[in-house]
């Protein structure tokens, strides 16, 4: 199974409709529509990308399914995340996804940065709902993915985060996907 797959049957299991959630990088869209089916028109979907290119492909993806009507497109940082939220939100979010790396149909110069990453994850976990979860695949493979990864890692340790690591151990540049949890779970 692929990490993208993982990653969406973990999302799910925390997602229901009327939930809240976030996609952090948006990039072509696919995690943006796997979540805004989950909670419905009865919910809300935050996508969030710094290329505008990555937002159009977004809400073409959702427009085509009939999705746009919960989804919310902000041109902008996953590390400024917060001041596009209402402060109504916070502790509401149930699920908050990250998939790290670069816009594979756009410019592979544009990538995710650990230090915006690091600002992204570490504020928006205050955000999240006491059984919330955040979900990151992170991409080892591009320049600065393993700086990036092992930033994450560094952080979930040293805050003491609940956390799963999954990764293909016989593969180096694999990915790496970690399970963020607000409170002490397992799944």
């Amino acid at each position: 199974m692929r990490f993208v797959e993982k990653a969406h049957s973990f999302i799910s299991k925390h997602l229901s409709i009327g939930d809240v959630c976030i996609d952090a990088t948006a990039g072509n869209g696919h995690d943006s529509l796997f979540m805004a089916k989950l909670v419905t028109c009865e919910g809300s979907l935050f996508s969030f990308d710094i290329q505008a290119e990555a937002l159009t492909e977004t809400k073409k993806l959702l427009t085509d399914n009939n999705c746009m009507r919960q989804a919310k497109l902000i041109h902008d940082c996953h590390s400024r995340m917060k001041n596009s939220l209402n402060p109504d939100l916070m502790g509401k979010i149930k699920v908050v996804a990250f998939n790290l790396g670069y816009l594979p149909s756009g410019n592979h110069k544009v990538i995710t940065k650990k230090d915006t990453t690091i600002k992204a994850i570490t504020e928006i976990y205050d955000w999240i709902d006491k059984n919330g979860v955040i979900s990151v695949v992170a991409y080892r493979g591009h320049y600065g993915g393993i700086q990036e990864t092992n930033a994450i890692q560094k952080l979930v340790e040293t805050k003491n985060y609940y956390y799963l690591r999954e990764e293909n151990e016989s593969k180096p540049q694999s990915p790496v996907f970690f399970k963020i949890y607000k409170s002490k779970r397992t799944d």
